[in-house]
């Protein structure tokens, strides 16, 4: 798992690299975009998951609309996919199955929610979910690791 932000160190004057920048004359910070990517695809999903929760019994109305069994249960898998799932895949625990969990419920959530197009709102939403899992995609597709030879820090 990766939870640092950023790293600083001291260095000798030289060239500074992609995802670095200059502090003072000695001290470089590198920004783990790894981190920061996940950490922003999986905001969308803690703050969806929250309003759900807060709003649970408008939520249970509109999943029970669409036609699907069992609203009260749905609604609950939903938060919990959303919630704790982001956050494991946030803070890089087993981020591709996390990832791919994510995925699935997004690919899922469009099929059903967002599949009237006539409606100009569900064609917005839908796009925006078809870039969120983009996004998610682009994450777990590359290696995370840090032991590898693809994971080292070029300097």
């Amino acid at each position: 798992m990766c939870f640092n932000f950023i790293s600083v160190k001291l260095i000798a004057p030289r060239r500074i690299n992609c995802g670095e920048f200059k502090l003072f004359y000695f001290i470089s910070m590198k920004i783990n975009y790894q981190f920061v990517s996940r950490s922003l695809i999986a905001l969308l999903f803690v703050v969806a998951g929250y309003q759900k929760l807060m709003g649970f019994a408008g939520i249970v109305g509109y999943v029970g609309s669409l036609g699907v069994p069992l609203p009260v249960i749905a609604t609950i898998l939903v938060i919990i996919i959303e919630i704790p799932i982001a956050i494991a895949f946030a803070w890089g625990y087993k981020t591709c199955t996390m990832g791919w969990i994510l995925v699935g419920f997004t690919v899922l959530a469009t099929l059903l929610a967002h599949r009237d197009f006539s409606q100009g709102q569900n064609m917005i939403m839908a796009l925006k979910n078809i870039a969120i899992v983009g996004g998610i995609l682009s994450v777990i597709s590359t290696c995370n690791c840090g032991k590898c030879e693809k994971c080292e820090v070029k300097d």
